[in-house]
């Protein structure tokens, strides 16, 4: 398994953005005769902006892309979106 994580902020008076990439690879050994498990590489992306310390908008996005014994794509796509709010 190999994972990559890439972050970057700016602070912007009282306001924040912060944009993070994170990409994991899972290729396993297989051993002759043995069925082989996933092959899956994954990405998200995820941007957020708080408004202030205490609430923040984040949007983002996934794609799972698997790869079968002939290395024949796949992809699965995910979205999301959340407003948080603490005090």
């Amino acid at each position: 398994t190999f994972t990559a994580n890439v972050g970057y902020g700016i602070d912007l008076s009282s306001a924040k953005f912060d944009v993070d990439y994170k990409a994991t690879f899972v290729l396993p050994f297989v051993d002759e005769g043995v069925d082989p498990m996933d092959r899956t590489l994954t990405h998200n992306l995820d941007l957020s902006y708080a408004f202030t310390k205490d609430v923040k908008l984040t949007v983002g996005g996934s794609v799972k892309q698997s790869f079968d014994q002939d290395w024949n794509m796949s992809n699965q796509f995910g979205y999301k979106a959340g407003l948080s709010v603490s005090f």
